[in-house]
This record gives structure tokens, sequence and C-alpha cells, in this order.
């Protein structure tokens, strides 16, 4: 039976490696997002030269948007696990999290806005969409939380 280090017990032990577990299924999950989009782009449009439809720019823009943050969250996150060793702390977890979980939230909100073209037009009485723009604050809450995270460690 393996030895525990000295003032730990097997509890401990097992919330942390469940901690760990959930970044690297944040990680999972802004990964899937990627890919997802991706193949959504590919099958869905590309294949088919459906290039010039508002359901295209909208896909578009989702998928240029994760593009564009995906690697900065996936860094932070392999950051936190590594520099937290064996016990990431809860923050860093939720932050983690919630930054993949807010990717999600943001290109669906993108995809399914019913305004035309890839943006709002705000001077045409578009509203941004409330999806949209709550996945986008959470992204950015999180993103914040995960640098302060890592400069804590």
């Amino acid at each position: 039976r393996p030895r525990l280090p000295r003032g730990q017990s097997g509890s401990v032990l097992s919330q942390s490696k469940s901690a760990k577990m959930s970044i690297v299924q944040a990680m999972a999950l802004q990964a899937a997002t990627s890919l997802g989009l991706g193949v959504f782009m590919t099958f869905g449009f590309r294949a088919s030269d459906n290039t010039s439809s508002d359901a295209y720019a909208k896909a578009h823009r989702a998928n240029l948007n994760n593009a564009e943050w995906a690697p900065v969250i996936l860094a932070l996150q392999l950051g936190i696990l590594h520099v937290s060793k064996d016990a990431p702390r809860a923050l860093s977890v939720n932050a983690a999290l919630a930054a993949s979980a807010a990717s999600v939230v943001f290109c669906i909100g993108v995809i399914t806005a019913s305004h035309e073209g890839d943006n709002p037009q705000t001077t045409k009485g578009d509203a941004l969409p409330p999806v949209r723009a709550l996945g986008a604050l959470v992204r950015y809450l999180s993103i914040g939380v995960m640098i302060y995270e890592l400069l804590q460690y």
C-alpha cells in the first residue's frame, strides 16, 4: 500500500486529484469546442460552398473568436495545472471550468442570434444577444481570475 505524505489523508489526495481532473476536463471542453466549430464550418458551409449566408457569417465569427481566445484559455489552464502541483485551489478550478463553459455559451449566442449579419448593428436597433454578452463577460472575468491565480502559486 502506498504511503501518504506526512499530514495528508487519502481524502485530501482524492480531492486534489479530482480538482486536477476538473481542470483537465475544462481543457478538453475548450478543445472540443474548437474541434466542433471547425467541423461545423467545414461540413456545414464550406463543403457545400454555402459561404455567403448570415448563418455562415455568424458561424465564422464564432469560430474566429474562439480561435482567438482558446489558446489563451488553454495556456492559462495548463499553467495552473503545472504550477499548482498536486493541489489546485478551488478558485483556480472554478475559473478554468467557467472560461471553457463561457466559450461554449458565447459561441451558441453568436450562432443562434436573430439579427442579420455576423454582428448586431446597434445603430439599426439590434441589441447584443444576452447569451453572447453573458458568455463574453464570464470568459473575460474567468481569464482575469486565472491570471491572478497563476500568480498566486
